[in-house]
């Protein structure tokens, strides 16, 4: 029903005219305490959400369907450090992926500043996902984070900036067929990265 009114309203884009759901999801959400540092609390549950596109006038065109399945996200906490756990899963077409993430952040100093000039930072203490697609061959990729990553962005009168700390992450191939063997792995590492003005140092 929310679907069906949005795409009365004008301007919307043509990708939400030609679009239709089924399914169910809730959304509860909480903002109490003003803009300086007010506290939060959202929950979004989403079961079973069937996601079908197809732009207007294109009729021997397949719509595309996206898939949400048990897709769970919580934030809690104040504006200036909350705390975000999402896990889920979701189905394009014949790729499956698998999100498991939790982390923590939100607006950092000056202490008043206006929200959009505000700099933001955070904190990825896992990530997990999984990838399985019949391109790549049987099985799932997986991919998990070691350690947490700090991330930071603050807003600059040329755009903003991206601040990404160090990290490792463990890719893991798809586990063979033998019991045997186990599955293939390597270890993703990398530096420090800034990014300011489009360009990536």
């Amino acid at each position: 029903q929310a679907l069906r009114w949005l795409q009365k309203l004008p301007g919307l884009p043509m990708a939400l005219q030609g679009a239709a759901a089924s399914g169910s999801a809730e959304l509860t959400a909480s903002w109490l305490g003003g803009w300086l540092d007010p506290a939060l609390q959202a929950r979004l549950e989403v079961p079973s959400l069937d996601w079908r596109t197809m732009a207007p006038g294109a009729a021997n065109t397949s719509p595309g369907l996206l898939k949400i399945r048990a897709l769970q996200a919580t934030l809690s906490g104040r504006l200036n450090q909350a705390q975000l756990s999402t896990q889920g899963r979701i189905e394009v077409d014949q790729r499956r992926y698998a999100l498991q993430l939790a982390a923590e952040g939100g607006r950092g100093k000056p202490v008043g500043a206006k929200v959009a000039e505000s700099a933001w930072q955070g904190l990825i203490k896992q990530l997990r996902v999984s990838v399985e697609d019949p391109a790549l061959g049987a099985g799932a990729w997986r991919l998990e984070t070691r350690g947490a990553v700090p991330l930071k962005w603050t807003s600059t009168r040329t755009g903003g900036a991206f601040e990404s700390g160090a990290g490792e992450a463990l890719l893991s191939a798809p586990s063979a067929k033998s019991a045997v063997i186990a599955p293939a792995q390597a270890t993703l590492a990398w530096q420090p990265v800034h990014w300011r003005g489009a360009e990536l140092v």
